[in-house]
C-alpha cells in the first residue's frame, strides 16, 4: 500500500500523505476503464450533429432555489417572518422544516411592520411543533423551534479515536437514528460508565447548534442489559450507501440530477455524463464514484465478501441476496457534509435511502461512502484524517471514496469488525501498527488473539500453570492460521507469576485463502502475540484487550520472553505446519529439558498419545485417515484406542516400539454432578457457544443465570444449543433441565414444544425478552431460551421448551384510526383529556394531532411507540388524515418546503386558491399553496398534488416526476410520444417533454409528468385488478411488487399488496387508482412430518433430482443428509434458501433449522 503512516484514524486509518489511482482488486483494464468514466469534465468540441435523439441529461430548473432541512442550521439569527417591503409586495415567506428551527436565533413570533404592502402570509408551522406554544389555537402559531426526539432509546455505541478520545453515540432501536452524546460516556448514579451495547433510554437536551446532539442526558434508563455482539454464524444484509453533493458548491462532478441510471450486475449503476467524454488528465483527482466498481470490490473473486467468508472460516458471509448499492444525495452546502460529521451523513443518508424504498432491519450493515470531493481533508475525528471509520458495537461504517477507503480490503475489513467489538492492533506501543491484521495497517485476516476474541478460531491448546509443567518443553505442529478454525494457534496463560497482566498467542502465517495479502515479513514464521488481562480472559468485556504484536520467529528459531519466563522454538515449515516447542522456566531458559527428539503426537481430547509404540493385534477395523479413526473410535463402544496408522482397537497396552507411530488410549471419563442439569459422558456439541468461561462451577453459574444458555461442557464452553450431540471422548456435556414454564402476563403458554425459526433475535432472561416482544409489533411470541419471534406456529415437540404467544388487548374501534394494543407513544402531547372518547373527538377537530392514547393524551407524533401494557394507542390514518380533495391526489405523511404562494385556514380554502392560480402546483393540509412540490420530504403532514396530468389511456401518469436517462428516443408531443411507446414492447414510460424509454424508475422531482405503461404482472399466489387501490391497513412497504409478495407470503396478517410496494392487513374496499392490487389467495401446503411448509413459494437450482411426487421428494430428502427440503412439484434440493415466488409449496426440512 505504500502507507507510511498509521491508516487508523478514529476508528481507522489514517490517510497516507499522497493519494494513488490503484483501486484494489481492479485489473489494469478495469482500471483504465474506470479511469474514462471518471475525470472531471472537459467540455469537448463540437462534433457533427447526430441524427438520432440526444438523452435527456436534466430536467428544467426549478423557479427558485430549494430549501432543505440539512441547509438550514448554518443560518444565524434567522427570521421566520417575511423583512420588511419598501415598494413592492412581498414575496410569501418560504415554509420552514422541522430540522431547521433549531438554529434559528431570535426568531419573531409576528411580522415585521411592512411600509407599504400588505402583510405576507403567516409563515407555515408543523404539526410537531405546536406543543411548545401556549395556549395554542386551531390555527398553526408561527414556528419557533423543533429539537429532535426527546427521550430517545437505543444501544450505546461508540467511536474510539485515534488519541483515545472517543465519541459516544445512542442508536435508536427503530431506525437506528444516531444521537451524539456530548457528555461522553453515560454513567450511573455511582459514576460508573455504562457498558457498551447497553440499551439506555434517555431524556435527550438538544444542542440548537447541531441535530441530533445531546448537549445533556438526564432520566437515564436501563432498557435492556448488554450482550456480547453475535460474530459467528453470521449472513450479514449489507446497503452500501453511495454519497453525491446536490446543489450549486458541488465540487465531485455532476449533481445527482445528471445522473443517468443503468442496470448492471445486479444493482444500481450510475454512469456519470461528464465521465464519458472526458479524458484521463495527468494529476487529476477521481471525481465519480461508480456502484459496478464498489459492487466488484465486494464480488469478485477475491473481494471483501470473499475475505470475510475465508477469514472466519464461513462463520461470517455477506448475504448476496440482500446485498444492496443506492447513490442518495446529500445538499453540498449542509454543514455535516462541510465538516464530515459521520453520526449526521449516517441520519441523512439513510432517510434519503429509505425515501428511495430501501429497508433496514437490525442487523443491516450500513456503509456510507462520502463523496470524492471529501477527500480533501475535511473527514477528521480529533484532528486525524481518516480512510475509514467504523462504530464499535453498531451496525455503521464510513469510508472515503478511494483505493485507501472502500476499495481497500483492510479498510474495509477493520471497520466491520469494529461492529463485532474488535479493537486495533498495535505494536511497538503504537496503535494501528500491526501490520499483520487488518485491525492494523494489514489488508489481511485477523491475528491469532483477534480469532480468538471473534470466536473464528480455536487453539490447539491453553496452557496454564494446570497443564504447564516447568522446565520442560512442550511440542505442537502448527498449521497455517487460514487452513482452518481447528488448532489454528497456540494460547498460553502465564499466571505463575503475581505480576500475570498478559496472556500470550503464538500462529503460523501464511499466504493463502483470505491472507492472500499478507506481507512477506510475517510469511511461514510464528507471530507473538500479547493480550491485556483481565480483557482477554472474557468474551464479555468491552473494555480494549491492547492485542500487541511482539516479535515474529523464524523457521529453526528462539526467543525467550524473560518477562513470561517462557522459551520458545521453532523447527521448519513442512507439508504446511511447522514444529513449536514451548517451555516454562524457573530462572532461566537453559533449565528446560530437551524436547523429546522423537515422534510428534498432536493431542486429541479424550484420549492419552504415546509416542513411537503400538500395540499388536486387537484390531477391529483400519480406516483410512486419522480423523477417520479418531471418528470411528468415539463412535465405538467398545473401541479403547487406535494407532496413527487407522487401526481402531479393543485393547491399547503397549507391546512394541514402532518408530513414527502414535498410539492413542481413550482416557475413561468421569463426569462432575452439577443440580438442575443432566450430563452427557463422552458426547459433545460443536458450536453454537456463547463463550468459554473457567472454572467450571463460574461456566455452571452462568449458564444457570442466562436463559439463552442450554448447557456448557467440562472445557468450558457455554452453548446456545446443544443438541443433537456427538461422541467425544473425554468431554462432559451438560444439558439444562427443564423447569415449569411461568405463567406472563399477556401470553398463552404451551409447553414441551417449540416453532423453529422466524426469530427477531435472542435476550438472556425471561423478562427482557418479553419487553421485547411487547415493544416490537412484528413479535408474535417467544420461547423460554430467548428466541423472540414473527410467527409462533407451526409447533414440534422439544422437551423443556415452553412457546409464548402474545394475546390482543382488546382496543374499541374509532372510525379513522388503527389501534395498536399494549403501545403508546411517549411525549409530544398536545393536551390531555378525560378519556379516549374526548380525545378522539379533540383529535379530529385539531388538525396538529396525530393520534391519540386510551388515556385521553391526544398527540402531535405518532412513532415511535412503545410497551404498555394494558393501553391502546390509535394512529389517524390516511382518509381522516388526509381528507380526498377532487381534482388533488394525496401523499400522507409528506411535505415540500418553501415555494409557498400563499395561506389559507382550511383544505377547502386553500384547494379552492389553488384551482383558481394556474401556477398553484399543489397544497398541503395546513393550507399553504405552492408554487412546486418537490423535492418533498418526511412529516407529518400530507401533502395535495393538482391534477396537472391530461390522462392517457394505457398509461399511470406522475405529476412533478420524471426518470432521467434512458432514453430510446424524442417525439414531438405527448401523444406521438405515447403512440411510439405503445408499438415499442421494450417501451416502458415517456415523459411531458416526448422522451420515450426503456425504464421509468427511480423518479426525480421535475416540472414534467411521467407516464408509465400499464401492466399488472401476474404473481403465483395473488388475484390482481388494474387501476385500483386499497387505502391504509399498510403493514409496511417492500421495494417492489414481486418483493412485496415475498413479505406477503411470510405474514399470515397480510391479505394483498399494491404494485408500489404497500402490502395490507386489507385489500377491500378498492378504490380508483393508478397502480394495480393484489389480492392473497388462500392456499394451504398438505403437511409433511419433519418438514415446514411455506404456500406459494420456492428456491430456483441447488436441485439435487426429482421424484414423481412431493412424497417420494420427501422419502428422497429424508434419505440424504446433504438434502435441506423440497418442493410440491417433487425437485429436492441441496439449498432452500432465498426464497422466490411460486405456484408450489416450498418444503424446509426441520432439522436443518438451525437458530443461531
Amino acid at each position: 500500500m505504500g502507507v507510511t503512516v498509521p491508516r487508523g484514524g478514529p476508528n481507522r486509518r489514517v490517510r497516507a500523505a499522497g493519494s494513488s489511482l490503484a483501486l484494489a482488486g481492479l485489473t489494469v483494464g478495469a482500471l483504465l476503464a474506470a479511469c474514462l468514466m471518471v475525470w472531471p469534465y472537459s467540455a469537448p468540441t463540437a462534433a457533427a450533429a447526430s441524427l438520432t435523439p440526444q438523452p435527456q441529461t436534466s430536467a428544467p430548473p426549478a423557479p427558485e432555489p430549494q430549501v432543505s432541512a440539512s441547509q438550514a442550521p448554518t443560518a444565524a439569527a434567522a427570521s421566520l417572518t417575511p423583512e420588511p417591503q419598501t415598494s413592492a409586495p412581498p414575496a410569501p415567506e418560504p415554509q420552514v422544516s422541522a430540522s431547521q428551527a433549531p438554529t434559528v436565533a431570535a426568531a419573531s413570533l409576528t411580522p415585521s411592520p411592512q411600509a407599504a404592502a400588505p402583510p405576507a402570509p403567516e409563515p407555515q408551522v408543523s404539526p410537531s411543533q405546536a406543543s411548545t406554544a401556549a395556549a395554542a389555537s386551531l390555527t398553526p402559531e408561527p414556528q419557533t423551534s423543533a429539537p429532535p426526539a426527546p427521550e430517545p432509546q437505543g444501544t450505546l455505541i461508540k467511536t474510539p479515536a485515534f488519541d483515545g478520545v472517543s465519541v459516544y453515540y445512542i442508536q435508536t432501536s427503530t431506525l437506528g437514528t444516531l444521537y451524539r452524546l456530548l457528555i461522553g460516556v453515560p454513567k450511573d448514579s455511582l459514576g460508573t460508565p455504562y457498558n457498551l451495547g447497553t440499551v439506555l433510554s434517555m431524556t435527550c437536551a438538544p444542542d440548537l447548534n447541531a441535530p441530533y446532539t445531546c448537549a445533556a442526558i438526564s432520566n437515564v434508563r436501563i432498557a435492556f442489559l448488554a450482550t456480547g455482539v453475535p460474530s459467528q454464524y453470521l449472513k450479514m444484509p449489507a446497503v452500501v450507501m453511495i454519497l453525491s453533493l446536490t446543489g450549486t458548491c458541488t465540487s465531485d462532478g455532476p449533481t445527482t440530477d445528471q445522473a443517468s441510471a443503468h442496470t448492471h450486475m445486479g444493482v444500481r449503476d450510475y454512469d456519470w455524463t461528464m465521465c464519458w467524454h472526458s479524458g484521463c488528465p495527468s494529476g487529476s483527482p477521481l471525481r465519480c464514484l461508480l456502484s459496478s466498481q464498489v459492487y466488484k470490490a465486494f464480488w469478485d473473486p477475491k473481494g471483501h465478501a470473499y475475505q470475510m467468508s475465508a477469514c472466519s472460516y464461513n462463520s461470517v458471509q455477506y448475504d448476496l441476496a440482500r446485498f444492496q448499492i443506492v447513490r442518495v444525495g446529500l445538499p453540498c452546502d449542509a454543514d455535516y457534509i462541510v465538516g464530515c460529521w459521520a453520526g449526521e451523513i449516517a441520519n441523512a443518508a439513510q432517510a434519503e435511502a429509505r425515501r428511495q424504498g430501501v429497508t433496514f432491519a437490525s442487523d443491516t450493515r450500513r456503509l456510507h461512502v462520502v463523496a470524492p470531493a471529501m477527500g480533501d481533508g475535511r473527514c477528521k475525528l480529533n484532528g486525524i484524517q481518516w480512510a475509514g471509520l467504523g462504530n464499535m458495537f453498531g451496525v455503521d461504517t464510513f469510508y472515503l471514496a478511494d483505493s485507501q477507503g472502500i476499495y481497500d480490503a483492510g479498510t474495509v475489513m477493520q471497520e466491520i469488525l469494529h461492529n463485532f467489538g474488535l479493537w486495533h492492533g498495535w505494536r511497538d506501543g503504537v496503535e494501528y501498527a500491526d501490520t499483520s491484521t487488518s485491525m492494523g495497517r494489514g489488508n489481511n485476516c485477523p491475528s491469532a488473539p483477534e480469532l480468538w476474541l471473534l470466536g473464528w478460531g480455536r487453539p490447539v491448546e491453553v496452557l496454564s500453570p494446570d497443564n504447564f509443567p516447568v522446565d520442560k518443553y512442550k511440542r505442537y505442529n502448527l498449521p497455517y492460521t487460514y487452513v482452518g478454525a481447528a488448532a489454528a494457534f497456540l494460547k498460553i496463560l502465564p499466571s505463575w507469576d503475581a505480576s500475570y497482566t498478559k496472556n500470550v498467542y503464538l500462529a503460523l502465517r501464511g499466504d493463502g485463502k483470505g491472507d492472500w495479502g499478507i506481507r512477506w515479513e510475517f510469511v511461514d514464521r510464528i507471530s507473538v502475540h500479547e493480550g491485556d488481562v483481565p480483557s482477554d480472559n472474557s468474551f464479555a468485556t468491552t473494555a480494549d484487550p491492547h492485542y500487541t504484536l511482539i516479535t515474529t520467529i523464524a523457521q529453526n528459531g528462539f526467543f525467550d520472553m524473560m518477562q513470561h519466563r517462557l522459551a520458545i522454538r521453532t523447527g521448519f515449515v513442512d507439508n504446511g505446519k511447522i514444529e513449536v516447542q514451548v517451555c516454562r522456566y524457573s530462572s532461566s531458559a537453559s533449565n528446560c529439558a530437551s524436547a523429546n527428539s522423537g515422534t510428534i503426537c498432536n493431542s486429541v481430547p479424550g484420549y492419552i498419545a504415546y509416542p513411537d509404540v503400538d500395540h499388536a493385534l486387537d484390531d477391529i477395523v483400519r480406516k483410512p485417515t486419522f480423523d477417520e479413526a479418531r471418528v470411528a473410535c468415539n463412535l465405538d463402544v467398545n473401541c479403547k484406542g487406535f494407532n496413527s496408522l487407522g487401526w481402531i482397537k479393543t485393547a491399547v497396552s503397549v507391546t512394541n516400539p514402532l518408530a513414527g507411530n502414535c498410539l492413542y488410549a481413550k482416557i475413561p471419563t468421569t463426569c462432575q454432578y452439577y443440580a438442575g442439569f443432566s450430563v452427557e459422558v463422552d458426547r459433545d456439541y460443536y458450536g453454537e457457544d456463547l463463550s468459554q468461561i473457567t472454572p467450571l462451577s463460574t461456566a455452571y453459574a452462568a449458564c444457570s443465570g442466562n436463559i439463552a444458555c442450554r448447557g456448557f461442557n467440562n472445557f468450558g464452553w457455554v452453548k446456545r444449543r446443544n443438541a443433537p450431540s456427538t461422541p467425544s471422548p473425554g468431554v462432559c456435556l451438560y444439558s439444562k433441565n427443564a423447569v415449569p414454564c411461568p405463567n406472563l402476563n399477556g401470553y398463552s403458554v404451551q409447553t414441551g414444544v417449540d416453532h423453529y425459526g422466524d426469530d427477531l433475535g435472542q435476550k438472556t432472561s425471561l423478562s427482557s425478552v418479553m419487553s421485547a416482544c411487547n415493544i416490537d409489533p412484528t413479535c408474535k411470541g417467544f420461547n423460554n431460551f430467548g428466541w423472540y419471534k414473527t410467527v409462533v406456529a407451526p409447533v414440534n415437540p422439544l422437551a423443556g421448551s415452553c412457546v409464548y404467544t402474545k394475546l390482543g388487548t382488546s382496543c374499541s374501534p374509532y372510525t379513522g384510526y388503527s389501534a395498536r394494543a399494549n403501545q403508546n407513544h411517549e411525549g409530544d402531547t398536545l393536551a390531555t383529556l378525560s378519556n379516549a372518547d374526548t380525545a378522539f373527538n379533540a383529535c379530529n377537530l385539531e388538525v396538529r394531532c396525530l393520534g391519540f392514547s386510551s388515556g385521553g393524551l391526544i398527540k402531535s407524533v405518532a412513532t415511535p411507540l412503545v410497551s404498555q401494557e394494558g393501553s391502546c394507542f390509535y394512529t389517524k390514518t390516511l382518509p381522516s388524515l388526509c381528507p380526498p380533495v377532487s381534482g388533488y391526489t394525496a401523499t400522507a405523511y409528506s411535505d415540500h418546503v418553501g415555494d409557498d404562494i400563499g395561506k389559507k385556514d382550511s383544505i377547502a380554502d386553500a384547494a379552492a386558491a389553488c384551482n383558481a392560480d394556474v401556477a398553484c402546483k399543489g397544497f398541503n393540509n395546513l393550507g399553504y399553496y405552492k408554487n412546486r412540490l418537490y423535492p418533498t420530504e418526511a412529516s407529518s403532514l400530507c401533502l395535495y398534488t393538482k391534477f396537472t396530468c391530461p390522462p392517457i389511456s394505457g398509461y399511470w401518469s406522475q405529476a412533478n416526476a420524471d426518470h432521467l436517462g434512458d432514453d430510446i428516443g424524442r417525439k414531438a408531443n405527448t401523444g406521438e410520444a405515447a403512440t411510439a411507446c405503445s408499438l415499442d414492447p421494450n417501451c416502458r414510460g415517456f415523459n411531458s417533454l416526448g422522451y420515450y424509454k426503456w425504464a421509468t424508475t427511480p423518479v426525480v422531482g421535475s416540472d414534467t409528468c411521467l407516464y408509465t405503461k400499464q401492466t399488472c404482472q401476474n404473481i403465483p399466489g395473488y388475484t390482481v385488478q388494474a387501476n385500483v387501490d386499497h387505502w391504509v391497513d399498510d403493514i409496511g412497504k417492500a421495494s417492489s411488487g414481486a418483493a412485496a409478495s415475498l413479505a406477503c407470503n411470510a405474514d399470515d396478517t397480510c391479505k394483498g399488496f399494491n404494485s408500489l410496494g404497500w402490502y395490507k392487513h386489507e385489500v377491500a374496499p378498492a378504490f380508483v387508482s393508478d397502480y394495480c392490487l393484489y389480492t392473497k389467495i388462500a392456499r394451504t401446503c398438505a403437511f409433511v412430518p419433519g418438514y415446514s411448509a411455506e404456500a406459494f413459494a420456492d428456491h430456483a437450482q441447488d436441485d439435487i433430482g426429482k421424484a414423481a411426487n412431493m412424497w417420494d421428494a420427501a422419502s428422497a430428502c429424508n434419505a440424504d443428509v446433504a438434502c435441506k427440503g423440497f418442493n410440491s412439484g417433487g425437485w429436492y434440493k441441496f439449498n432452500v434458501v432465498p426464497n422466490i415466488a411460486s405456484d408450489f409449496c416450498l418444503y424446509t426440512k426441520l432439522a436443518s433449522s438451525l437458530r443461531r
